[in-house]
């Protein structure tokens, strides 16, 4: 499915950034330090909905703050220059798509290459399953949705990691897959260098969905995504009421 992208400008994100961390006095001085400051995500991207939460990455000093409505992360000066980090997905996301209110993108991705991302990954995605996988028709079907979600998620993200591309937001992620019918499914021993993954997944099928791996997902979420990407997406052509 197409989405249609309501990008904020950078006057209105930086005012939304003001007011978020307005009730977080901490975050709010350690911000006012800050460098150099990216919004990121869906917000950033303006494929929001009312329930996104705002994601902000300041180059500086402070405390992470993660709650509801926002993540805030800070990352010192020093690790700006280190492979790690220049590899990883969020520093190459916030590269490509963040949107800088204060500052200004301070380090090339391009020239930091490494496989650590997609093996943290592929790690991961068997974490995930492992836990249905092992215990069965023991953990009920909702949790084991839950489960499969991530995993998948992630396997969507592993994908991207595999072919070189930036990762983009869950949203987009999510909406690419329902217009290909989750055919990275298919993909999954290339990805993951062997059978182990896809034979976890066809028996958590086998037990809770009782269908193959690819019907299995497109029943539990095709349906499901594609009803809040657009309600998400109404609600930001209307102007992103407050509630």
């Amino acid at each position: 499915m197409d989405l249609i992208f309501q990008p904020r400008t950078t006057e209105e994100l930086s005012s939304l950034v003001i007011r978020s961390v307005a009730r977080h006095p901490d975050a709010e001085r350690s911000l006012e330090d800050a460098t150099d400051i990216a919004v990121f995500g869906s917000i950033a991207r303006g494929v929001d909905g009312p329930s996104s939460d705002l994601d902000i990455l300041a180059v500086g000093t402070g405390e992470r703050l993660k709650t509801k409505y926002i993540d805030l992360i800070f990352v010192p000066p020093s690790r700006l220059s280190e492979r790690w980090w220049l590899s990883g997905e969020l520093a190459r996301h916030v590269a490509k798509y963040g949107v800088w209110i204060k500052g200004a993108l301070g380090w090339d991705c391009e020239r930091a290459r490494s496989r650590w991302p997609q093996r943290k990954k592929a790690i991961r995605i068997i974490q995930r399953l492992s836990n249905p996988y092992v215990h069965g028709s023991v953990i009920k079907s909702h949790y084991v949705s839950s489960y499969i979600e991530t995993a998948v998620l992630d396997m969507l993200r592993l994908d991207r990691l595999t072919s070189g591309e930036v990762i983009p937001t869950t949203a987009e992620l999510k909406a690419s897959a329902i217009e290909q019918g989750f055919q990275v499914l298919d993909r999954l021993p290339a990805m993951l260098g062997g059978e182990a993954v896809q034979l976890m997944m066809q028996s958590i099928m086998s037990v809770h969905v009782k269908k193959s791996i690819r019907e299995g997902v497109e029943a539990l979420f095709t349906e499901q995504w594609a009803t809040r990407l657009i309600s998400d997406q109404a609600w930001r052509l209307s102007g992103r009421p407050q509630t």
